[in-house]
């Protein structure tokens, strides 16, 4: 997610559960274990969307590394794993597979070690879904300049450290593996208006 502190509302596990699943949410539930045999790391799975997608995919049969800071959004709080363990042990209460990891994926360090535990644990690693993220709302002339680093930091290099070290296995395997980065809608305008032809 990148945010550039525009207008941002996350979705919370309150508004989440509120959701009333689509046609297409319906049909894809329906067809069971979807993921069967497959790996996913979710980052940010704690948190709102997160947390759904990590509860989605071990209902489809996946096998879930939940990686969050167990911070609030806005990243306060620190490093708590009441939040990640919530998420983990509904996975279980529901039949699926995951583990919780605590920590900070824009640190280099860290992603490196969620790809690791993903192999150590299970064997190979087939889906990254980067759903990590801060809110700093702001408007660009009211942003404090430490603000805007943490966003980037958080947002950009996030996506970039887990990115490597997955994209590194699937490269050495030769399995291939898939990606899904999420973004807000205020991001999806600025591209719409910059390069109109790629949408």
């Amino acid at each position: 997610m990148l945010h550039f502190g525009l207008c941002y509302y996350p979705l919370t596990d309150s508004i989440v559960s509120r959701l009333t699943p689509s046609p297409t949410l319906r049909r894809f539930r329906a067809m069971g274990q979807h993921l069967q045999g497959k790996v996913a790391i979710v980052t940010g799975g704690a948190g709102g969307m997160g947390s759904w997608i990590s509860r989605t995919f071990a209902e489809q049969g996946a096998r879930v590394i939940v990686a969050d800071t167990g911070a609030d959004v806005e990243g306060r709080m620190g490093a708590d794993p009441s939040r990640v363990n919530g998420v983990v042990e509904a996975i279980k209460a529901g039949g699926g597979e995951g583990v919780g990891v605590v920590g900070d994926i824009a640190n280099m360090e860290f992603a490196e070690s969620l790809v690791k535990r993903a192999l150590d644990d299970y064997g190979k690693l087939d889906i990254v879904v980067a759903a990590h993220g801060i809110l700093r709302e702001r408007m660009i002339f009211n942003m404090q300049e430490d603000e805007w680093d943490e966003v980037i930091r958080v947002h950009l290099k996030g996506c970039f450290a887990i990115t490597r070290f997955a994209s590194m296995y699937w490269r050495q395997s030769m399995n291939g593996g898939r990606l899904i980065f999420f973004s807000s809608s205020p991001d999806l305008n600025v591209i719409r208006i910059l390069f109109p032809s790629t949408l």
